[in-house]
């Protein structure tokens, strides 16, 4: 598929338009605006922005290069395993280990890498690696990006289709050939999720101010 853009400069605003879609960027903004800056949202911690690594159903893993301010290939993944997801990250958060606090947002529907989506936490997955853990936000889009989540207030309130592929996810994620092991090893509530956003935001704020 051939992607045609049209780009219109009107004074200090640029218009986008890409396959039928405007996208409005002021110029100055954008250009001195990082990706992981853009901060957390302003409904936080009920409400948060997800900047969108990893698409639902993708077979390629993207991740946030916070040194290029770009979204760049990390790996593909071998045969039969696909992100039963979208993967994203909190801006202006902190996690434990230092990076942007990743997000899982539960959706059958594909949000393409780098797109904002404000999206409702609802758990959090503890996830080991071979020598590490980390936490990871389970959200849903916002009810006005899709009011079919309007009901889902926490991880309890899911489908149970969902949390089973999410655990056979993780379960055959080191099967095909993935450089590094990694496992589920706890599921949390709504609350911890707000309460680790918070958290992270207070991270992300102290070391900016150092």
């Amino acid at each position: 598929m051939v992607t045609i853009q049209f780009i219109i400069n009107l004074d200090h605003v640029k218009y986008i338009i890409s396959q039928g879609h405007i996208i409005i960027v002021v110029g100055a903004w954008i250009v001195n605006r990082r990706l992981r800056d853009l901060g957390a949202g302003n409904k936080v911690p009920n409400y948060v922005y997800v900047v969108i690594e990893t698409p639902f159903n993708s077979r390629v893993k993207y991740k946030y290069d916070e040194d290029l301010d770009l979204i760049i290939v990390d790996r593909v993944l071998g045969d039969g395993l696909t992100y039963p997801f979208n993967q994203g990250f909190i801006p202006g958060t902190k996690d434990e280990n230092g990076e942007p606090l990743g997000v899982i947002v539960l959706s059958n529907e594909i949000f393409l890498p780098g797109v904002l989506v404000e999206s409702k936490p609802i758990g959090t997955l503890e996830i080991m690696y071979e020598d590490s853990s980390g936490i990871e936000i389970v959200a849903v889009p916002h009810e006005r990006i899709n009011p079919l989540y309007g009901s889902i207030r926490d991880i309890s309130d899911l489908p149970r289709e969902f949390m089973e592929k999410i655990e056979s996810f993780f379960a055959n994620y080191r099967i095909y050939g993935v450089d590094k092991w990694i496992s589920l090893r706890r599921v949390g509530k709504a609350q911890e999720a707000r309460e680790k956003i918070l958290e992270a935001i207070k991270r992300y704020s102290i070391k900016e101010r150092h």
